[in-house]
Order: C-alpha cells, then structure tokens, then sequence
C-alpha cells in the first residue's frame, strides 16, 4: 500500500504541478487547494477552512508537503 501525502498550494503553478508527479511516482497524493486572497476576511475563511481539514484528515495522512500553505 502507497504511503499518503497532502499537498498543500495555492496555485497549481508548474512547479507546484511538477513536484505533484514526482510525488505521484511513489505516493498517493491528494490535493488542498488554500485559496489565497488580499481581503483581510477571505484569508480567515480560508485559515479557518484549512484548520478544519487538518484536524479532521491529518491523521490519515503520512506526510504533507506544503508550498506556501498561507497567503504571502
């Protein structure tokens, strides 16, 4: 059984897209999607979404790889 690992992003840039191959090659990946904003509420939201997910669902995951799981 493939190990799991949660990729965090904001945009599915190319690197972010290559980086989800190479993992894909050996792991089973999912996808989290932070939707970043410059609106103050919007970020909280998202933080306050993420948060959830995470305590949720971490736990069944045996890694997360993160590219730049806030806004920045």
């Amino acid at each position: 059984m493939k190990k799991r690992v949660l990729l965090v992003y904001t945009s599915f840039n190319t690197f972010v897209e290559a980086d989800y191959h190479i993992l894909s090659l050996k792991y089973s990946v999912d996808k989290y999607e932070f939707r970043a904003n410059k609106k103050a509420k919007a970020i909280a939201v998202q933080l306050l979404k993420q948060f959830l997910f995470l305590l949720l669902n971490l736990r069944s995951y045996d890694a997360v790889y993160v590219w730049f799981g806030d806004y920045h």
